[in-house]
């Protein structure tokens, strides 16, 4: 970590001292690696949530902000995460960056975006797989930016409070303040919940949860075209994994249930980062991190949540589990009114998890199925067999490198391209250096003044996770990174009242994709999976104070896998429909409606041979009303979520939440 701080801060000395304009205010900025204007933004797919869309949809974390985006499914998981698919990959395919700074988990790649507080937020921008390579590995889904809030000059602040159905409350506070070349930037958060309600009225067992964040920013302005910046979070609290709720052995889709809680956990980022830009051609950023967390999580063997003593129920442990992820990057661009603007970036980091407790894993009697699938992975029921208990002490670390260069102009006034190469590389103790290359091509040209065409071709590269090489029972040394190629073209008119209609197609192909086996026990490469789709979306504004956004996504997932006997990749919905509106009334009333649709998702059994079976479609709609009061200061805003109650399950045999009434105050100042 020190050498990555060094290279860094080594990097913004020189730049201190240079000369002499800057275009952009420099006490005011945010770590990104891509721009709005940059033509690799405007050869793919981009889709961005502002400030104002995430208030409108009164989103509390970053799950809530993302639903209604196309091409993105937003779902719960068998281990109660809220997980972000990007057409038909998964979670941990989706680079999720906080000011520049990598959030996916050390153990796994994933991220629990409903652990993410939207306080501190001012942008998200999701960009799909021709995503530029300068991001390095890991984006073959795409990536998720998250931008915090930019201080406006002066002293500024906001707060609410909100109650939902289940006992769910939620506090937020947000302090800003920015004068001349310094400007800062304050947040903090608590929620807590008793659990949420299920469509017949029941609280959802073991579903409670409490979380506290903050985040603290500092940007200053060295000169007109030096800025540092600082970043701190930290977030601390506990949550309950709901079980499933079947519980036969004789039901070949119901997974073992089991009875697990996250006692505690706490997630602490820091970040230092520079920005340089001037009026000469070259100009640079960089950025260095240190993301740490601790949880103590615990699988019980009955719903009393207390209990490890029964040896007849294989699996369960407690553990204490440390991860830690320290790196930085350093990116420059050069900038030729002839050539264009070259762009390179050099992206380092170290992921280290260590995890250490007991667990009921031993075959100490009877013939049952040995050690019990490690925490997480599949477990033998027990039948006669009785499990002994052992420590465990398990420490592994990676390293991950790329470097990168990408080029792009505008060849002429209507037609930009892009074209950029990188390698990346894997290093972890005892197993030599795993390395793979990333591309992109892409075009975009406007046709004319209101239809815009574009088109891109990639390929992306992620290596495995270590929870992917080591768990116990399930990990897989000989594993090799994951691969994907596709091509993505897209359609953007404008059309009258300041409506806007688009359609964008892609194909992709991916070679060894990590699951588990049909067995459900070791992680394996898959052949290839090949995902196709086509996406439509509208934004219109029918009335002078409405407006509507509209999308239908579809989606064909299937495994080409030799021998392979899942035609198509489970619970990713062949069709997803989404429809928001919202209104401004007079006297300061707004009102918005929303409604998401799935259809076609199927599912396959645990055990061979495989049976599959279709989830049932569903369709959520939501509603809001909201009053400015005391000159626009206060604000109070009353909806419902799940209004038609609908009880719908993710996945099987986890059912989720039903109707759910909030309200909320909230006051700028």
């Amino acid at each position: 970590m020190k050498t990555y701080v060094f290279v860094v801060c080594s990097c913004a000395i020189p730049f201190a001292a240079a000369a002499q304009v800057s275009p952009l205010p420099t006490a005011n900025f945010s770590v990104t690696v891509t721009e709005r204007e940059d033509v690799v933004v405007q050869t793919g797919t981009h889709d961005q949530v502002d400030g104002p869309g995430i208030d409108r949809r009164n989103a509390r974390t970053l799950n809530e902000a993302l639903t209604f985006l196309p091409g993105i499914r937003v779902r719960s998981g068998g281990d109660g995460r809220w997980l972000v698919d990007f057409r038909g990959l998964r979670s941990r395919h989706v680079l999720l960056l906080l000011d520049g700074v990598p959030l996916n988990s050390t153990n796994d790649g994933q991220f629990d975006a409903g652990l993410i507080p939207t306080e501190s937020i001012q942008d998200i921008n999701a960009s799909f797989g021709a995503s530029s390579i300068l991001y390095g590995d890991g984006a073959m889904g795409g990536v998720i930016e998250v931008v915090t809030n930019r201080p406006a000059q002066g002293f500024g602040g906001a707060a609410d409070l909100e109650w939902r159905t289940g006992n769910q409350r939620n506090a937020r506070a947000r302090v800003t303040g920015a004068r001349n070349r310094a400007a800062a930037l304050l947040t903090a958060s608590s929620f807590a919940r008793d659990g949420f309600r299920l469509p017949d009225g029941t609280l959802r067992a073991n579903s409670d949860e409490s979380r506290q964040t903050a985040l603290g920013k500092i940007n200053v302005g060295l000169s007109n075209s030096t800025r540092v910046s600082a970043l701190l979070t930290t977030s601390t609290g506990s949550f309950g994994i709901p079980p499933g709720t079947i519980d036969n052995p004789a039901d070949p889709f119901a997974q073992r249930v089991r009875y697990e809680r996250v006692d505690r956990y706490s997630t602490r980022t820091a970040q230092s980062s520079f920005s340089y830009a001037s009026s000469r051609p070259f100009s640079a950023r960089g950025w260095a991190f240190v993301n740490a967390d601790d949880q103590s999580r615990a699988r019980y063997d009955s719903a009393t949540y207390d209990s490890l003593a029964n040896d007849s129920v294989p699996g369960t442990f407690r553990s204490r589990e440390r991860s830690s992820v320290s790196g930085g990057a350093l990116h420059g661009r050069f900038d030729s009114a002839h050539f264009g603007r070259a762009k390179v970036a050099f992206n380092a980091r170290r992921e280290r998890f260590h995890a250490s407790g007991t667990i009921r894993d031993i075959d100490v009697a009877g013939t049952g199925s040995g050690q019990g699938g490690g925490r997480g992975g599949a477990s033998g029921e027990g039948g006669g067999s009785r499990f002994g208990l052992r420590p465990f002490d398990d420490d592994h670390a990676l390293r991950t490198f790329s470097t990168a260069v990408e080029w792009e102009s505008h060849v002429t006034t209507d037609t930009g391209v892009v074209m950029g190469a990188a390698r990346n590389w894997q290093t972890r103790p005892g197993a030599g250096r795993q390395s793979g290359v990333s591309g992109l091509v892409g075009v975009v040209h406007r046709v004319n003044p209101s239809a815009t065409l574009r088109v891109a071709a990639f390929q992306k590269i992620r290596f495995p996770s270590i929870r992917h090489f080591y768990e116990t029972g399930s990990g897989n040394a000989q594993l090799v990174p994951e691969r994907s190629a596709g091509v993505e073209a897209g359609v953007e008119r404008r059309v009258a009242n300041s409506s806007t209609l688009g359609m964008r197609a892609f194909w992709m192909h991916t070679r060894d994709f990590i699951e588990r086996d049909d067995e459900g026990r070791q992680y394996v490469n898959r052949d290839r999976y090949r995902l196709a789709g086509l996406e439509t979306t509208m934004t219109g504004h029918p009335f002078r104070h409405a407006e509507v956004r509209a999308s239908y996504g579809f989606l064909h997932a299937v495994d080409r896998s030799p021998l392979s006997e899942r035609q198509e990749l489970q619970y990713q919905p062949r069709h997803q429909m989404n429809l928001e509106t919202s209104w401004l009334l007079p006297h300061d009333w707004a009102v918005r409606g929303a409604v998401a649709g799935l259809a076609h998702r199927v599912y396959y059994s645990r055990t061979r041979p495989l049976l599959k079976r279709n989830a049932a479609d569903y369709a959520l709609v939501d509603a809001s009303i909201s009053k400015r009061l005391a000159r626009r200061q206060l604000s109070m805003v009353t909806g419902v979520a799940n209004i038609f109650n609908v009880r719908y399950e993710e996945p099987y045999a986890m059912p989720q939440e039903g109707r759910s009434v909030f309200v909320k105050i909230q006051t700028e100042f």
